[in-house]
């Protein structure tokens, strides 16, 4: 219904608007991982498509002006570049909240957590269940002064999670709960190789859950059940020779 040429303009427009939406979203990781793409697609189909990747490729560069100029998106990048937070680390407790930064934070939200869930072997095996994750790392903050009660108020992180979903499966289900998991996971990669998108949106989870515990939340359950679904369905149907999805 409507010619090539205004199909490959309202591409671009889409490209514009979720690179644009990208940037208001501010996340440094999924920005990360999204510029790491484009530049693998553009390297990968230079040959064959050069003026459509060259349109791309500045794309990519208003993007990464705009993270390098714009202010609010600039400060959330620069913050990640303070290396002076990171020496709180060394620290048992943390000793003083401005000095951190987000990274920082989440890297003892990981160091924390794991070091007083390894103390118990049982824990280390099966976890201490899902149901008392949560508690549990409300006594680790407790433990590493990131969280008090002063007068029946709660300061500090009390009933956050470790933000990377490789820990907090790890600390709900143990040893075998995080091998399960990898084991799943990498067998619908496996069984979905051939389609790109499938490989994307994976690769996107992957990176995702170290920086995010994405499976938490109604929202990131949704979205991974989701795609599995339709991209297993997609190749059970072509092993088949049966198309299930358009019937």
């Amino acid at each position: 219904m409507i010619k090539k040429k205004k199909i490959e303009i309202l591409n671009v427009i889409k490209l514009i608007f979720y690179l644009f939406t990208l940037l208001l979203l501010s996340s440094k990781s999924i920005l990360i991982f999204t510029s790491i793409t484009l530049l693998i697609l553009i390297i990968y189909n230079l040959k064959y498509y050069k003026l459509k990747i060259y349109s791309f490729f500045f794309v990519l560069l208003v993007v990464l002006t705009l993270v390098l100029k714009v202010g609010f998106i600039k400060n959330r990048f620069s913050e990640v570049l303070n290396i002076n937070s990171l020496s709180e680390l060394k620290e048992e407790r943390m000793t003083d909240f401005k000095k951190v930064n987000g990274l920082t934070l989440r890297l003892m939200f990981v160091k924390f957590s794991i070091q007083d869930f390894i103390e118990s072997p049982k824990n280390i095996l099966f976890g201490v269940g899902v149901g008392d994750r949560k508690e549990f790392l409300n006594s680790v903050y407790e433990n590493h002064n990131m969280a008090r009660k002063i007068k029946e108020k709660s300061l500090g992180y009390y009933n956050y999670n470790t933000h990377n979903q490789y820990v907090e499966i790890f600390l709900g289900l143990g040893t075998v709960g995080l091998l399960y998991f990898i084991w799943m996971f990498f067998y619908c990669v496996k069984r979905t190789k051939e389609e790109f998108i499938a490989k994307y949106i994976y690769g996107l989870l992957i990176w995702s859950f170290f920086f995010e515990a994405v499976l938490n939340r109604n929202k990131g359950i949704v979205f991974f059940v989701f795609w599995t679904t339709v991209f297993l369905c997609i190749e059970y149907s072509s092993e088949k020779n049966n198309s299930i999805i358009l019937d």
